[in-house]
């Protein structure tokens, strides 16, 4: 029986996302310290971070009833989805799956595309939020950014980066408490 229960509830208030190569060693618990080469994504749009996990299911009708007799998951997709406010090297090679940023004259870049022979860049996420005394991390030991990036340019707004994640193969999503 369900009760009610305002403590169970959860408010990111504030958090933070990391990536990085994937095969990079994971944290375990909530309060463990990052492999260095997890770098922060900086400051995101008051959105925050959006996690969507959407089941397949095949359904097996009968002769013998209007409704399906059983239901079998065939497959999952999870996605985390943000708006990047920070714009840099790294932030931009990872909304964009990979590529490199060169520099080539003092302070000027050029971002050459993932090439027709290469890969999306395959990664690990980690994000960590708190709501009071509570925190919390989830991670995403493989995944590949995958979506369009749309960005408006104008002079009355922040110009967001949007990154969304795919999980690729891996035997689970972690959230720790």
């Amino acid at each position: 029986m369900s009760s009610q229960d305002a403590s169970e509830l959860v408010v990111a208030g504030s958090g933070d996302v990391y990536v990085a190569p994937f095969g990079t060693t994971l944290p375990t618990t909530v309060d463990a310290a990052l492999d260095g080469n997890f770098f922060n994504l900086g400051f995101l749009t008051e959105d925050g971070l959006q996690k969507t996990q959407t089941p397949t299911i095949e359904e097996f009708p009968a002769w013998q009833s209007r409704f399906p007799i059983r239901r079998e998951l065939t497959g999952l997709e999870v996605m985390l989805t943000a708006g990047l406010l920070q714009w840099n090297e790294q932030t931009l090679q990872t909304a964009l799956g990979g590529g490199s940023v060169t520099e080539y004259s003092s302070g000027k870049y050029v971002y050459v595309p993932v090439g027709d022979d290469e890969q999306l860049d395959e990664v690990s996420v980690v994000a960590s939020w708190s709501d009071g005394d509570d925190d919390y991390r989830l991670v995403i030991p493989k995944a590949s950014a995958t979506e369009s990036v749309e960005v408006q340019l104008n002079r009355t707004n922040a110009s967001v980066l949007p990154v969304t994640f795919k999980v690729l193969g891996v035997s689970g999503v972690a959230p720790y408490k």
